[in-house]
């Protein structure tokens, strides 16, 4: 099967570079990445790390918390206008989310697995319909009959290996993931990540 490269992965020349296919659609290159990492009580060490097409992930997913966190879709809706003003393009938007359990040593690879055991990994792959943060009153018609403000769909990884090839404390975090999502879908790719404060999303663990 013909596999797209882009040009600058063949050059060694960029930092982030997913790609691949999901439900039959292209993934566009990645644009950033970030990470965190925190201490769970009775999992231990756990490194979060998302890569979007995003410009400033830190600030998307910071901001995309405040429109969960609303109590009211009047408040709701006001934080995804400004969201998609300030970040999201008009048609849709995607993070590759992973969940790392680190035993040791966080240089090395880590397996996908759902038992989430030391050194394994789970991940998500979410893509969101951005049109409600761009018409705050088809967002309040929707968001009062109840329906997702995201559209989204979320792919969750079935297989797959996550290397890490470079880590500085809260700096950066560098390797490279080829994830499976069943059949035809996968995504694969370098990552290049900062440091970001992405407590919000822990909280599953």
């Amino acid at each position: 099967m013909y596999r797209f490269v882009p040009l600058c992965v063949l050059l060694a020349a960029c930092s982030n570079t997913l790609s691949g296919e999901i439900d039959g659609e292209r993934v566009r290159s990645s644009q950033d990445a970030i990470f965190d990492v925190t201490e769970i009580p009775l999992v231990g060490t756990v490194v979060a790390l998302a890569v979007t097409d995003a410009d400033d992930a830190c600030a998307v997913l910071d901001d995309l918390a405040d429109v969960d966190g609303a109590t009211t879709c009047d408040d709701a809706c006001e934080e995804a206008a400004r969201v998609g003003r300030d970040h999201l393009p008009d048609d849709a938007y995607y993070h590759l989310f992973a969940w790392i359990r680190v035993e040791d040593e966080l240089v090395r690879t880590f397996d996908q697995d759902d038992d989430f055991g030391e050194d394994e990994f789970v991940a998500t792959f979410t893509a969101v319909d951005t049109a409600l943060f761009h018409d705050e009153a088809e967002c309040l018609e929707e968001c009062e009959d109840g329906a997702s403000l995201y559209g989204e769909d979320i792919d969750e990884a079935l297989g797959g290996v996550i290397e890490v090839t470079e880590y500085l404390p809260s700096e950066q975090l560098s390797g490279q993931v080829d994830v499976d999502f069943g059949g035809d879908d996968r995504v694969e790719g370098r990552f290049e990540a900062s440091w970001c404060d992405l407590g919000a999303y822990f909280w599953w663990l």
